[in-house]
């Protein structure tokens, strides 16, 4: 099997099409007219589901490595406080290599879908690639399979499909449960001097299933103090006129990471997070391996219910949420309609409703309040998928 060079699903859409649908000063990422051609379930629209309270039951499970907690294991690979680097077996035969493994893993109850994500240095010449592997419920395991990589490895991509499920961009889809995985980083180096390599220091992975029997949360986080981030805004017209359709997940994680302390212009993020294979700027994972490039911690979260929305802000984090709607759905946004984009969440009010830099509007976009129950549906019910970019990391040692 070969990579799908031919995107599937609503993902294939985000951040990469435009029909300017805002104020000529907006910009739109991913954008629709009044005609939308967005799939929408209307048997489950809205306004008759609150979706800030998890109705389908999804329980997420986090499993985090790192050095000094669950280390996995490490094979030709040196390892301190810092994370994993290419050892001295490494370096007997060029091009330079160590791999790293979390072990088999089982999760109870299963899960439909695995969503890794991991911080990583990588110098010049050097990098790695993520694998996982997956065991059917009652069944065999799979290939590995790629899921990510970073750095500077050349773009041999390896399997990306098995009979039970594929790899969709960023996060490995199952047509049936799994009841355990296995990831997989590949350190490289191909430094002639022997002496670069790259630090893997975190990964998290992160599982998901839906109907689960297990208790889920169940407060709305609706009513609670007002809170607002001071994230600096940003909209994705201002650089990059050629593409400025199409970035605006780097230029939230620019926002973010402005706030965390690491200002870089939007062009430079957006170069470091394009994901060539898919020729997309919109890889979840890749925005947040660039943020722990410049010394900062992220991972990749899923939220289910508005009291864990409410929760993050309250402790001063900011949330860049991945959301999509059709036409008529979401009043409250600067857009008609999104196949795919990605706002920062920052703020949110007394009642619930939240506080947003949405980089499509350079006009409407800064600190905009956007409808909890519109946005709960356009976000949480699409996967409730964001990044945490926090603030710390390598940078509080400086």
């Amino acid at each position: 099997m070969v990579r799908k060079m031919a995107l599937s699903g609503w993902r294939a859409a985000a951040c990469v099409l435009a029909v300017w649908v805002v104020a000529a000063s907006g910009f739109g990422c991913a954008t629709t007219t009044a005609n939308s051609t967005v799939p929408v379930d209307r048997t489950r629209l809205s306004h008759e589901i609150d979706w800030s309270v998890n109705p389908e039951g999804w329980v997420d499970r986090r499993h985090e490595y790192t050095p000094g907690g669950d280390a996995g294991a490490a094979e030709k690979l040196a390892v301190d406080e810092a994370g994993w680097t290419l050892g001295e077996a490494s370096f007997a035969r060029y091009p330079f290599r160590g791999a790293w493994r979390s072990g088999e893993v089982e999760v109870d109850g299963g899960f439909s879908d695995l969503l890794p994500s991991w911080n990583v240095d990588a110098p010049d010449r050097t990098g790695l690639v993520m694998d996982v592997r997956v065991r059917l419920a009652g069944g065999a395991w799979s290939e590995w399979m790629e899921i990510g990589r970073w750095g500077d490895v050349p773009y041999a991509v390896g399997e990306t499909e098995f009979e039970g499920g594929e790899v969709a961009i960023d996060v490995l889809e199952l047509d049936k449960l799994a009841d355990a995985y296995e990831v997989r980083a590949r350190l490289e180096s191909r430094d002639l001097d022997g002496k670069a390599s790259p630090r893997l220091s975190r990964v998290v992975v992160l599982t998901s299933t839906k109907g689960a029997t297990e208790p889920v949360a169940s407060g709305t986080g609706v009513r609670g103090q007002r809170t607002v981030i001071d994230v600096p805004f940003r909209a994705q017209g201002v650089e990059m006129p050629a593409v400025s359709s199409r970035i605006c997940s780097p230029t939230s994680t620019s926002m973010v990471m402005q706030w965390a302390g690491v200002d870089l212009p939007t062009d430079v993020n957006a170069e470091g997070i394009y994901d060539e294979p898919y020729n997309i700027f919109g890889n979840w994972g890749r925005a947040v391996a660039w943020a722990s490039q410049h010394g900062l911690r992220g991972e990749l979260r899923r939220f289910r219910d508005w009291g864990q929305v409410r929760e993050t802000l309250e402790a001063g984090q900011p949330i860049i949420a991945s959301i999509r709607f059709a036409s008529g759905t979401f009043p409250s946004n600067v857009m008609d309609a999104t196949g795919g984009h990605l706002i920062t969440l920052r703020g949110i009010t007394e009642d619930g409703h939240i506080i947003v830099n949405d980089s499509a509007s350079r006009d409407r976009g800064e600190a905009i309040v956007y409808a909890r129950t519109e946005l709960a549906q356009a976000w949480i019910r699409n996967g409730g998928v964001a990044y945490i970019i926090e603030r710390g990391g390598e940078l509080a040692a400086k």
